[in-house]
């Protein structure tokens, strides 16, 4: 998924009032958070690893403004995005399937 997608898929959740995307570093900061006026940092509950191998929300953990998400059972971010793209590509296939069909109408009634 792009950024954008993704921001607009968790700009629909019901407790989201901003959504910060523009130049945020993987590993923010507690003064970065504070200019955007965010209370918190959510992240699920895999462990983030900065580019130097520590955690990349330690400062924040430490000062409570970490929010972490549990994993669901048997629900995968992979496997729900594979069915999107699956259904978006069923849907290109029935559109090239229509327009081929209006294709083939037209010739006929061209001929008759």
């Amino acid at each position: 998924m792009s950024l954008a997608e993704r921001s607009e898929l968790i700009s629909a959740c019901k407790w989201v009032d901003e959504i910060a995307d523009k130049d945020i570093p993987y590993n923010p900061t507690i003064a970065l958070m504070d200019s955007l006026n965010c209370p918190y940092v959510a992240h699920g509950d895999d462990l983030a690893l900065a580019a130097d191998g520590t955690d990349s929300y330690s400062e924040i953990k430490k000062v409570n403004r970490m929010k972490i998400f549990k994993r669901t059972q048997g629900i995968s971010t992979t496997d729900v995005v594979s069915r999107i793209l699956a259904l978006v590509d069923q849907d290109n296939q029935n559109q090239a399937g229509e327009t081929k069909k209006s294709t083939e109408q037209e010739k006929v009634n061209l001929i008759s």
